[in-house]
This record gives C-alpha cells, structure tokens and sequence, in this order.
C-alpha cells in the first residue's frame, strides 16, 4: 500500500472514529416561572345534589294546569329512597289523589319517580324540586319558573 492509500486510510478511521465521539451537550435552564402554578391535575367536582344535600323531606307547591286554577303537590322523598305524592286539582272536589312507591336518581342532580304510566322527573336543588318534562329535560317558557316544589321545613315552606 502506498504511503498516499495508507494516509487516506488513517485520515478515514480518525474521521470515523471522531462521530462516534460523545460531544458536550448544552442543557437550557428553564425559564424562571412567573407565579408558583399548581401542577396536579383537577380533580373532578365530586359534589352532587344526591351527596351534596339534605334533599329528604316534604316539598309542597302549586304547578300549573291547563284547565283548572293548578295542582296542589306534597312530594316526601325519604332517604331510603321511596316517596309518597299527593295530587289535587284545585277547585275540583274529590279529584285527590296518592301514590307511592320508589325513585331513582337518574344522575347525581335528577330523580325519576318510578310506578307512574308516564315518567316523573324532579332536579333536586338547594330545598327545592324543579319538575322537568316526560323526557328527563328542563321545561322551558313562561311556565318554566312556575314548575317548583319548594321543601317545608318544621312546618314553614322554605
């Protein structure tokens, strides 16, 4: 081999042996931070009207009706989970009526009365009921607002 291939050669081996080499590698500080930010992750909102509230008791109010004057309502959910409702049609004698039996939350903030032909749904709020419509969704216009059963407390309506 001439003294030319042997330098080549050499020149070659040192170039390829240089790539392997570990070079120095600049690590960047971080930034200093603006304010101390809290880095978990946010727990979700465990808080329900189910867990959250005292929703057992009596709720009585008067919700609209189409052709009378309204429907007096007393709904007692007791914390066993059954209820007894009391319906009357106001100005219209003898059209009284109860029944009673089992509800079930549908989530942490609605109940479904069960034993009914057509579903009952009430959102339990702080010492109210909020009747929803026959689908489980808030009932919405004029009458909207009229739709409460607001809960009694020794003998006063809260």
């Amino acid at each position: 081999m001439t003294r030319n291939g042997r330098l080549s050669m050499i020149v070659f081996a040192i170039i390829s042996l240089s790539a392997c080499a570990k070079l120095p590698v600049k690590v960047a500080e971080p930034a200093a931070p603006a304010a101390k930010t809290n880095t978990k992750a946010a727990a979700p909102d465990m808080h329900s009207s189910q867990t959250a509230l005292d929703w057992a008791g009596t709720y009585v109010g008067t919700l609209p009706c189409a052709d009378c004057p309204g429907v007096r309502e007393t709904l007692v959910l007791h914390k066993d989970q059954t209820y007894a409702l009391s319906t009357h049609y106001v100005d219209r004698p003898g059209s009284a009526f109860s029944r009673s039996n089992s509800f079930t939350w549908v989530n942490g903030q609605t109940i479904r009365l069960e034993g009914m032909q057509q579903p009952m749904y009430f959102r339990v709020g702080e010492n109210q009921l909020i009747q929803l419509g026959m689908d489980g969704q808030p009932i919405t216009g004029p009458m909207a607002a009229k739709m409460v059963l607001k809960k009694m407390q020794t003998g006063k309506i809260q």
